[in-house]
């Protein structure tokens, strides 16, 4: 049995990562660690564990451990477990500076931890199924990529981190993005990333719209990407792949479904078509499912058992982090042209 502390206690963890841990066998809860005692308490009741602690340090009797605090404690906690040759699956994003991630992924290696990053989207069937078809070239090479994910933020906060540039690194970029473009650079594995630009609407706060253009040299392509994230508006949310012999689209959060533009997926190998039944349709599919977040956390277990990789092991979300860092480094304002006022509206926005 691997004893997993969880530290931080927000809506997250409650909704989905303790259910999900009770889910499998392989895990049990050895400590719950947050610095709010109302929301302590309130977990602890309902998971009850003889560790309920405040600081993270204080820990012991541990295997492994599963973070969601603030993104900018990211970096001093899991270094705090890897040097203990402790298990880590930290929640998305792995951290804010590329330094980090390096530092914590050689640390990882030399005290032979695993180190884990939950970006959950990369257990959808779609998304195995995307990335499967993508590296045999079912429909030819990639031509270009073009993603939208956003909508009204109505996700319940435990806490305001999350609108605290200090402590969040930012806003819907390094929060939505973080799962969007790692799930877009996981399927482009070893390209060579070269931003282009990065606007957002951020001036002394967190950004709640935002749209960056990069370029993927990968398979001896040179692929133009562009991607749109907002907290405010309604986007597409899809992704939408072109690719020479056809194009296809899936949900930038769901799990299951895809249009496709060409007859040749049907003709795929068998594992394309074992992925292919689990893939359903768009509008039958939750968003979230609780069912991939045990999946995660059974491969987290599975990695440590065994000493192989999982799916989602930190080295393979680097280059996720890099540009994520490079955005904010080369950020420029981002036009808001549907703020501006209008003659319809007398002139208000």
């Amino acid at each position: 049995m691997i004893r997993l502390a969880v530290i931080g206690c927000g809506s997250v963890v409650q909704q989905y990562h303790l259910p999900a841990l009770a889910a499998v066998p392989a895990l049990q809860l050895a400590g719950l660690v947050d610095v709010n005692p109302q929301i302590l308490a309130q977990v602890q009741a309902r998971w009850p564990t003889k560790q309920a602690l405040a600081d993270y340090r204080d820990l012991r009797d541990l295997d492994a451990v599963l973070i969601a605090s603030p993104h900018s404690l990211h970096a001093a906690m899991a270094e705090h477990f890897l040097a203990q040759g402790i298990h880590v699956l930290v929640e998305k994003p792995m951290v804010l500076h590329s330094a980090e991630a390096v530092q914590l992924i050689t640390l990882a290696r030399d005290r032979q931890a695993v180190f884990a990053v939950g970006v959950f989207r990369r257990f959808y069937p779609v998304s195995r199924l995307v990335k499967a078809m993508l590296q045999q070239q079912w429909l030819g090479g990639v031509v270009a990529v073009d993603a939208e994910e956003g909508g009204r933020y109505d996700w319940e906060l435990q806490s305001r981190y999350l609108l605290d540039r200090n402590l969040a690194g930012g806003g819907v970029l390094v929060d939505t993005g973080s799962h969007l473009i790692d799930r877009l650079l996981w399927w482009l594995e070893g390209a060579n990333i070269q931003l282009v630009e990065y606007l957002d609407d951020a001036t002394t706060g967190v950004e709640a719209d935002c749209e960056l253009r990069f370029r993927a040299a990968w398979q001896g392509r040179d692929i133009p990407c562009r991607v749109e994230l907002s907290r405010t508006r309604n986007l597409r949310n899809t992704i939408r792949l072109t690719l020479q012999e056809g194009w296809v689209e899936l949900g930038a959060n769901a799990p299951n479904g895809m249009r496709w533009s060409s007859a040749k997926l049907a003709q795929a190998t068998e594992v394309a078509a074992q992925l292919w039944l689990q893939s359903g349709t768009p509008d039958d599919a939750p968003v979230l499912p609780q069912a991939y977040f045990q999946q995660q956390l059974a491969d987290f277990a599975q990695a440590i058992v065994s000493g192989s990789l999982p799916l989602n092991h930190a080295a393979s979300n680097l280059p996720a982090v890099r540009l994520l860092e490079e955005c904010y480094q080369q950020r420029r304002q981002l036009p808001e042209p549907w703020n501006q006022p209008s003659v319809a509206t007398g002139g208000q926005p």
